[in-house]
């Protein structure tokens, strides 16, 4: 699996099977299905009978349909036992879940903030404008009344007529005034309100490089492992599942497995099912490929 986060590079090379063997052969193969029961199923897999029994029957319809006849039925007193097994397998791709929805919850917040940025952004670049439009015409209309009293006094001061012309002119500036001190007021809260934002991305964004660099920390590099194995020896049949990450990566798991119980070995399409390498992040929908349609149509031909 090759995961890149924010820059971290993660490898995790999940093995369907331990190693290239070969399969028993089953006699008269196809001749009746091959019926499979659940063993056991540790409870930190947080995972019920009723949904893996859901699973086996949907992975094993899956060659089933592929061969056009019954290949696999689910019976409590069935052949193959199958097993889910927590070990230190399962307990790393629970920490690196854990950590990649870490990640992903501080990148929702940084992005909900963001939005709340980018509109007090708009609205401190408007207050500031119409704050500069308001001030300059201001400081015209007092450059301009001063120029005024500035002649009026050279001669001796205003005449007696524009007295309370002059009076009306200053209070008109002063309304001016104040509704420059309104607008510088209100420009500095939305820009206050902006720092506050900022401050608030800043802090998400260092937690989430810091998450990151944990996750480096730890799952950086190549891990090689099973996901689950096939194993028959003379006292029984059974499938271990070691790890999966999702519950369609358990149904690509299972009808890996299931097809080693039919009979089946590795083919070389990595698009196959039957592919001894998968990747852990399965969101498709589980298929079979036309080399696996092949391998089970020809093993029932035998």
């Amino acid at each position: 699996m090759y995961v890149l986060i924010a820059g971290a590079g993660l490898v995790l090379v999940m093995e369907k099977c331990e190693k290239e063997r070969e399969y028993s052969v089953i006699e008269s193969p196809c001749s009746e299905p091959v019926s499979f029961f659940i063993a056991d199923i540790d409870s930190r897999f947080d995972l019920d009978e009723r949904q893996l029994r859901r699973l086996i029957i949907g992975a094993g319809d899956l060659w089933s349909n592929a061969a056009g006849r019954s290949l696999v039925e689910f019976d409590s007193d069935g052949d193959v036992g199958i097993h889910l097994i927590y070990d230190d397998r399962q307990q790393l791709v629970d920490e690196e879940r854990q950590y990649t929805g870490e990640i992903h919850m501080e990148q929702m917040r940084f992005d909900r903030i963001y939005r709340n940025y980018e509109r007090l952004s708009d609205e401190y670049d408007q207050a500031l404008s119409l704050f500069n439009q308001i001030r300059d015409r201001f400081d015209e209309e007092v450059r301009e009344h001063n120029e005024q009293v500035t002649a009026w006094n050279k001669e001796g001061g205003a005449p007696e007529s524009e007295k309370e012309s002059i009076q009306n002119r200053e209070r008109e500036l002063e309304e001016m005034r104040t509704e420059v001190l309104v607008r510088q007021r209100k420009m500095n809260e939305t820009g206050e309100a902006l720092e506050r934002v900022t401050e608030q991305l800043n802090e998400i964004s260092n937690r989430k490089d810091g998450l990151i660099q944990s996750y480096n920390e730890q799952f950086a590099g190549e891990y090689r492992f099973n996901q689950g194995e096939y194993i028959r020896n003379q006292n029984e049949r059974k499938i271990n599942i070691y790890h999966f990450k999702s519950l369609n990566h358990l149904r690509l798991v299972l009808a890996h497995e299931i097809g080693h119980a039919l009979g089946l070995g590795h083919v070389d399409s990595p698009e196959s099912v039957m592919y001894p390498v998968v990747k852990s992040f399965t969101e498709s929908s589980v298929t079979l490929s036309s080399d696996d349609i092949a391998a089970i149509q020809d093993r029932c031909r035998s």
